[in-house]
């Protein structure tokens, strides 16, 4: 759904033309910081202006980042509806950026749809209550290094390790089978803790990190048993058993052995909902409605912001030569794109970070005649020439109309005012049945 072309931003730089910086000329590292902590702190306008900054600076990756890391660090229990709604709208943010060119996703911030859909989901996430559980300050310190032998004694509840001999414990030492049989007594024995269950996964966490310094040998063989631990544990609601289902998918998507820690959160939520700890179904997915609809009618006024900042950092004389720019980059990549060979005039020696800098263009009378070729057809039949000149008709032929009517002063002549001898009255009479 393409937008009207006052709300449009025009600018045909990629993330590599940026180097690592913004539209408005931010570090990227510190745009991204500024926008999760707009979210966290649930200050909704700046989340939607940080948001806006980076799509429009082609980042989105990092916005889709964001959104998803806020949401297990610090939403999770409050909003369970969140996640398939983000899951969702992820989906539907896929089947529109497919029908762009490959690599070339600069121009879906010109896509209403997916300007909706990115506030859509910051205002959500910022206005969503948060917490802290699952930040590091709150969970179990873990040090592989100083564990001692009382320590672990005290998170052990039992000493059967039979349900791990059933996964095949032969793939695992001592310590992998010590953690996941503490995890399974803890997730099915009411004496377990959920904290206790996540020093175990910690702990198995660490284990791998250690290897990995020690340059042994480094498998996930447990995350695979871990899997299989938690199938075997049914939850009461039917909510709950949709959301193991949809975090164990998302899991698998997204699994890499260098992003284990990183998604640790999956399985977190999963040792709460295990646990008893009642996820709140009851709360409405977006809260403050009237604050959500106010930002998402407003969005492309944001928008405008960004695109007012950039033609006064190039100045405005400048501006046709970006929008020009613009459109020929644009047709030029779909082009390549469809694999058809049409004939697209070239804009060369134009640097738009050289103009943003103050350096003037070079061989500036060369390139502004370029632009302004009234031989370029801008249709089938017209070109700007024909334009111009059925425009300078148009306005001749009103002036002549105009001339018709004036006369100068000493050639006007007052109306001459008829007198009225008597005023006629007329009366009705009503007829005579």
């Amino acid at each position: 759904m393409e937008i009207p072309q006052k709300y449009c931003i025009y600018d045909s730089r990629t993330s590599r033309d940026f180097e690592n910086g913004t539209l408005s000329g931010y570090k990227k590292r510190d745009v991204i910081l500024a926008f999760q902590n707009a979210m966290i702190n649930s200050k909704y306008e700046e989340a939607v202006h940080w948001g806006v900054e980076l799509h429009v600076s082609t980042y989105s990756k990092d916005i889709w980042k964001s959104i998803i890391t806020i949401y297990f660090q610090y939403i999770h229990l409050n909003n369970p509806k969140l996640f398939f709604y983000i899951i969702q709208r992820k989906k539907e943010y896929d089947a529109v950026i497919i029908h762009y060119p490959k690599h070339h996703h600069i121009f879906c911030r010109n896509n209403q749809e997916i300007r909706n859909l990115f506030c859509d989901l910051i205002v959500i996430c910022a206005l969503s209550k948060k917490n802290n559980m699952f930040l590091p300050s709150s969970l179990p310190k873990v040090n592989i290094t100083k564990i001692t032998f009382e320590e672990l004694q005290k998170r052990k509840i039992k000493n059967s390790y039979d349900i791990i001999q059933n996964l095949g414990s032969e793939e695992y030492d001592d310590i992998e089978i010590l953690c996941l049989n503490q995890l399974f007594t803890n997730l099915s024995n009411h004496q377990g803790t959920l904290q206790n269950c996540f020093y175990w996964y910690l702990l198995l966490e660490k284990t791998k990190k250690q290897r990995k310094l020690l340059k042994k040998k480094n498998d996930v063989f447990w995350i695979t048993s871990l899997w299989s631990l938690i199938e075997k544990i049914k939850p009461y609601h039917e909510n709950e058993k949709k959301m193991i289902k949809l975090l164990k998918e998302d899991y698998d998507a997204q699994f890499k052995e260098t992003n284990i820690s990183s998604l640790k959160y999956h399985i977190f939520i999963i040792f709460c909902i295990l646990k008893g700890n009642q996820l709140k179904w009851n709360k409405r997915l977006i809260p403050q409605y009237d604050i959500y609809i106010q930002c998402c009618v407003a969005i492309n006024f944001v928008y405008i912001e960004k695109m007012n900042h950039f033609i006064r950092q190039i100045g405005e004389e400048n501006t046709h030569l970006v929008y020009q720019r613009f459109k020929e980059t644009k047709q030029n990549m779909i082009s390549k794109d469809s694999k058809e060979t049409k004939p697209i005039q070239q804009i060369k020696n134009i640097n738009i970070n050289k103009i943003i800098g103050g350096n003037p263009l070079t061989q500036d009378e060369v390139e502004i005649e370029d632009f302004h070729d009234n031989t370029k057809l801008i249709n089938k039949n017209k070109t700007i020439k024909d334009v111009e000149e059925a425009k300078t008709e148009k306005v001749d032929k009103k002036l002549d109309y105009l001339s018709q009517f004036i006369s100068k002063k000493t050639d006007r002549k007052k109306p001459v005012q008829e007198t009225v001898d008597e005023v006629k009255e007329f009366t009705f009479e009503k007829k005579k049945r």
